[in-house]
Parts: C-alpha cells; sequence; structure tokens
C-alpha cells in the first residue's frame, strides 16, 4: 500500500495555515486547521510569504474547507502547474478556477516553494517511515472491509501531513485516497495503528457507500428535520446538506461496526461517544441494526436497501410528531 506525503497537498493546505495565522477575520471556519508547534510549518508559513499576496485571498475564503481542497490538488502537476480542467461544481461560487490555478503557480514559483520541499525532504520522509512503522496489514483491512461490502475494494493511497486535523477520503480516476492528518507533540509523532485503521475503515466506504445512497435515497422519505436536528446536536459545517449527512451517517455506521469487530470494545465506546457528540445522536441504534441484520442478506446493499434505510426513514418519520 503506497505511503506518501504530496507535496502538491502539502501547497495547497499551508497556504490555507498561513493565511488563517497571519490574515484571516474568520479564524472559527477554518475549524479543521490544526498545525504543531515545529520548524517545518512555521518554516513553511514564512516561506509562503501570504501577505505579499492579497490576490488568492478572495479564493481562501470562499473555499475555507479542507475536503475541497482535497478535491482540488489533483488538478496540479508536481510544478503546481493547472494542468487539468476540474471536472466538478466549482468550489468558487463567482470565481473562476482557473485564476486560482494561475495565482497558486506564481506564488510557487515566486517564493521557491519547490526548494523549499527539497531542503526538509528528511523530515518529510521521516513523517513517512513513522506512519509504515505503524501501518496495519493491507489483507487484514481488505479482509474485514470484503466481507462487510461483499464487493471488491477500491484500491487507495494513504497520504500523511502535519498540516490538517483528522482524515480525508477523496476519490480521483477510480482510485481512493485516504488522507491523514498526524498530530506532532513534544517532538513525537502521536498517532496510533488503531485510529489510522479506523480512518482507513472511513475514507475506503465514502465511494462503496455514497454510490449507494445516490441510487436509492430517493426511494425514501427523509427530510430537512432529520438534517435540522443533527446541526442542532453539533453537526460539523462541513455536512451542510441532507445528502451529506445520509453519506456520513451510513459511512460511520460501517466504520464503528468494523471497529467493533476488528479492533476493540473500548474503541467501539470511544468513537460512539464522539459521533453523537457531533450530532450522529442515532448511530448505535443503527450500528446495531447492522450487526443484528447483517447475516440475513447476501450483500451490504441489501442491508442498506432493506434494514439501515427504513430504519433511519422511521426515526425521521417520528420527528415530525
Amino acid at each position: 500500500m503506497e505511503i506518501t506525503v504530496d507535496q502538491r497537498l502539502e501547497f495547497l493546505t499551508a497556504l490555507v495555515v498561513a493565511y488563517n495565522e497571519k490574515i484571516a477575520q474568520n479564524k472559527e471556519t477554518f475549524d479543521w486547521v490544526e498545525y504543531p508547534d515545529n520548524n517545518y510549518v512555521y518554516s513553511l508559513i514564512k516561506q509562503i510569504s501570504i501577505e505579499n499576496h492579497p490576490e488568492i485571498y478572495p479564493f481562501l475564503d470562499a473555499i475555507w474547507a479542507e475536503d475541497l481542497y482535497t478535491e482540488l490538488y489533483f488538478y496540479f502537476d508536481n510544478e503546481m502547474n493547472y494542468v487539468e480542467k476540474f471536472t466538478k461544481k466549482s468550489p468558487f461560487n463567482n470565481f473562476d478556477i482557473e485564476d486560482f490555478g494561475k495565482i497558486i503557480h506564481q506564488i510557487y514559483i515566486k517564493e521557491n516553494i519547490k526548494e523549499f520541499f527539497l531542503y526538509h525532504s528528511q523530515e518529510l520522509n521521516q513523517l513517512v517511515q513513522y506512519v509504515k512503522s505503524i501501518m496495519f496489514s493491507k489483507e487484514e483491512v481488505t479482509m474485514a472491509l470484503q466481507d462487510l461490502y461483499k464487493t471488491p475494494i477500491p484500491n487507495c493511497h494513504i497520504v500523511v501531513s502535519l498540516l490538517f486535523n483528522g482524515g480525508f477520503g477523496p476519490s480521483y480516476k477510480g482510485e481512493s485516497y485516504c488522507l491523514r492528518g498526524v498530530g506532532f507533540e513534544n517532538k513525537k509523532y502521536i498517532l496510533s495503528a488503531d485510529r489510522l485503521k479506523e480512518n482507513f475503515f472511513h475514507e475506503v466506504s465514502h465511494p462503496l457507500v455514497n454510490a449507494l445512497i445516490d441510487k436509492y435515497c430517493d426511494n425514501f422519505k427523509f427530510d430537512e428535520l432529520l438534517l435540522k436536528e443533527a446541526q442542532d446536536k453539533g453537526l460539523p459545517t462541513c455536512y451542510a446538506t441532507l445528502k451529506t449527512l445520509l453519506y456520513e451517517y451510513f459511512v460511520r455506521v460501517n466504520e464503528i461496526y468494523l471497529v467493533k469487530k476488528y479492533i476493540s470494545q473500548e474503541r467501539y465506546l470511544y468513537n460512539i461517544a464522539w459521533v453523537k457528540s457531533i450530532g450522529f445522536i442515532y448511530i448505535e441504534e443503527l450500528v446495531k441494526v447492522l450487526e443484528k441484520t447483517k447475516s440475513f442478506y447476501t450483500t451490504y446493499e441489501d442491508v442498506l436497501v432493506h434494514e439501515l434505510l427504513p430504519d433511519l426513514e422511521k426515526i425521521n418519520f417520528c420527528l415530525k410528531k
């Protein structure tokens, strides 16, 4: 399984870190930005000289969510040329994405970012080697995922960074990517093998689950009451639509099911409590539904259609009373 630091993602993310550190007035919206107090990060912020590039500010304000950066970086080459037309809806509202690409390349060249990464290549390699040292068995996690989904699992790459918090799972040209922020305290990396495995379960599940939700969700009666309740209970702002809530609900159900079965009861209880605290308040009930009914069906798709989606639909209906 390939594990890398991708300098394209590193640079795009560092721009936001620099903007949040030096310029942004709305710092609370960059809730995914969580970077360590170490020489690599602050040297990169200094190298970017964000204060000299006000032309990029409107774009950074418009695209504050990290999941959007994790889609965009594929469309740049290793010299930060914008080389491929973004195939999805532009995240910039009224701004031209090609203008963004041109500005990014100009900053990359003017501030000698390529030389920065060459100079810090040893530190980046140490991060990769650390993740390799705690790496789980690809065969083990693939078998666990296949046992649940009963379908081939997408090929997946792991990309690590010190510049963001949490994990993200973009797909590009049929490949899946598990992007993982790695903590750094007291001159040591802090990411456990269990947390990396949980993240992998989550991100590899997205392309499988999202496609099924797209296929079937219109057959069920979900409405904004379900989203509103989740938002009132702490749902992160990046999950702003009902469809996104459904994606996340069932990906998290499956992740936590796998955590309980293949990692530990302790991690299961931790994850249940955490996920409830961020708005997915019915997660435990849905995990139990999956546990009780999975053996009755030959595919995960059937479990989702005949058990999981109907159960959440009933919950949604009860909110109307």
